[in-house]
């Protein structure tokens, strides 16, 4: 479903900071992925994964040591986190020129069986293409996915979309050209550190290793994406 109504995106950016708000408050949000979460470069670099929070006003950076506390939601929501981070997502969401919700056949995606297996893998392939001709054309591409953890939320967002019973909502974008003056939200965070080749594959079998030789051979398509970077 492609939205490009400017009052239906704000309708979906409210529902979208919504979810977002409420998955703080409730301790959600951090309870599902506060593994995933640095708070310093030098781990974000050397386990090569998780996002790497980088902008945190001073006045919460004492909440940075609270983040692992079961009463993490019950703080957030107190201390005002919960609120910002709840205006900024419906701030982002509403900025975005085009918005693309993507759904599947309940008929071939049923969990537990193969066909839904292939008609995640198929969903996955679409989203790569996507995402790599908004690269290709210097679009910014974002997965909201605030929306779907909230079950309520998702439900407005299939009542506004009209998302018919027998179709299942997987995955929702935000797209549009990126804005290199565009202010950072107030608590940010970014995820471009990258595992190394040799920790992901395995050459012939799962036991042996990636050869050094292909490990350390170039990528003509990640050297044009870093040159497009660089610019």
């Amino acid at each position: 479903v492609l939205v490009e109504d400017t009052s239906r995106i704000a309708e979906i950016a409210h529902i979208a900071g919504d979810a977002m708000t409420h998955l703080m408050n409730q301790g959600e949000f951090v309870k599902r992925y506060r593994k995933y979460f640095r708070f310093d470069k030098s781990e974000a670099k050397q386990t090569g994964s998780g996002i790497y929070f980088d902008k945190v006003p001073g006045p919460f950076k004492p909440l940075v040591k609270l983040v692992f506390s079961e009463r993490v939601g019950t703080l957030l929501g107190k201390l005002g986190p919960s609120a910002i981070l709840g205006r900024d997502q419906r701030r982002i969401v509403e900025s975005a020129p085009i918005l693309l919700a993507i759904t599947l056949d309940r008929k071939e995606y049923q969990p537990g069986e193969l066909s839904g297996l292939y008609a995640s893998i198929t969903l996955g392939a679409v989203i790569q293409t996507l995402w790599l001709v908004t690269t290709e054309l210097n679009i910014g591409m974002q997965f909201i996915s605030v929306i779907l953890e909230v079950p309520e939320q998702r439900e407005r967002l299939e009542r506004v979309l009209k998302i018919p019973a027998d179709q299942a909502l997987v995955a929702v974008f935000r797209m549009g050209y990126k804005d290199p003056e565009a202010a950072r939200n107030a608590i940010d965070w970014t995820s471009s550190q990258r595992k190394p080749l040799e920790s992901l594959v395995r050459y012939n079998d799962c036991e042996t290793p990636i050869p050094a030789e292909l490990a350390a051979a170039p990528s003509v398509l990640w050297d044009r994406v870093a040159e497009k970077v660089e610019v």
